[in-house]
């Protein structure tokens, strides 16, 4: 059974120095061998000194290359909250049990990281999420106590263009756009196929010109994507 371990910090910051998992009780007396190191990091800003927590990926034996993951989340604040209201929050229900989150339905990992298509069973549970999801830490009771961020590099820097103007944006635009953003993360391709299902959850007939036009996008997944909100938006 492989293992690694991400932290939820920022990544801004973070040197690889393992010192928090030095320093976190409940990983280490778990008695586990030292899991895999890959480098990899989730990055996520909902933080009070009380909400910090490690994530251990798991592959189950078995699993195909890529793994069969879940993350189990290693937070004593987790594991004793009696509320658990991000388990029915949660769009796709990716909380598959208390404790554990699928990762492959996670709308934070299918609108930035995932590659290629989203499956059409999460496509409505998208609805307004362009890029990330945060219903489960809105829901948090934890976060409730959490001062609201002053911190200036944390603020918008500048508003964000329309769902059409991301779909018809081109490398050379999303570049000169989001260069230095995280939204950079989920490439050209993804952000447009992310609008173009948002557009399609809308279902408004005014979205068809820019949604026919996308038809001929140089990015197979777009063009998918385009078709599905065609077919809402004209249905």
């Amino acid at each position: 059974m492989a293992r690694t371990l991400a932290m939820f910090t920022d990544t801004s910051l973070c040197i690889g120095c393992r010192a928090c998992q030095v320093a976190c009780k409940q990983w280490n007396e778990l008695g586990l061998e030292v899991p895999e190191w890959t480098g990899g990091y989730q990055n996520h800003a909902h933080f009070t000194d009380k909400t910090f927590r490690l994530v251990r990926f798991i592959e189950e034996p078995g699993g195909k290359p890529n793994g069969d993951l879940a993350w189990l989340l290693m937070s004593d604040v987790c594991k004793h909250c009696a509320q658990a209201g991000c388990l029915d929050a949660c769009p796709t229900g990716a909380f598959v049990e208390p404790h554990v989150l699928d990762a492959r339905r996670c709308l934070a990992y299918l609108t930035i990281e995932h590659r290629g298509d989203i499956p059409d069973e999460w496509k409505p549970a998208m609805s307004e999420w362009l890029f990330g999801c945060d219903v489960c830490q809105d829901v948090c009771p934890w976060n409730r106590k959490a001062p609201t961020a002053r911190e200036p590099a944390l603020a918008p820097s500048a508003s964000l263009p329309s769902l059409e103007a991301l779909l018809a944006m081109d490398e050379e635009a999303f570049r000169a756009r989001f260069r230095g953003s995280a939204m950079s993360r989920a490439k050209r391709a993804g952000l447009a196929r992310n609008a173009a299902l948002l557009l399609g959850n809308r279902g408004e007939r005014a979205a068809v010109p820019a949604l026919r036009r996308a038809l001929s996008d140089p990015d197979e997944g777009v063009r998918r994507a385009a078709a599905w909100a065609l077919s809402r938006c004209e249905g």
